[in-house]
């Protein structure tokens, strides 16, 4: 399977918060939570009215900005990319694809 299940990509998604978090510098983090909850509700209903796996969009959409786990700013590194190789690097290629 290219993407986690809805479980494990709330697990990921969680662990991605709690990461910023424990850096002190994720300010906005309830701006960022509600983004990636809006995103991942949004495309599991676009996708179950168009007939498309509806838990594979959500974990698309909860785990699009992965790689704002880590500073962006301070670390120089693009967060799409790193979020690209984090979900590689645990063989959810389609995820990865997202992320990017």
């Amino acid at each position: 399977m290219a993407y986690p299940s809805i479980l494990e990509a709330q697990k990921l998604w969680h662990e991605g918060i709690l990461s910023r978090l424990g850096l002190g510098e994720f300010q906005n983090h309830d701006k960022y939570i509600w983004h990636s909850l809006g995103v991942a509700n949004s495309a599991k209903i676009i996708a179950a009215e168009v007939n498309l796996d509806a838990d594979k969009a959500y974990a698309c959409g909860l785990l699009h900005d992965f790689g704002k786990k880590i500073p962006q700013k301070k670390t120089n590194r693009f967060h799409g990319k790193v979020g690209m190789e984090a979900m590689l690097d645990l063989g959810y290629d389609d995820i990865a694809k997202i992320c990017l």
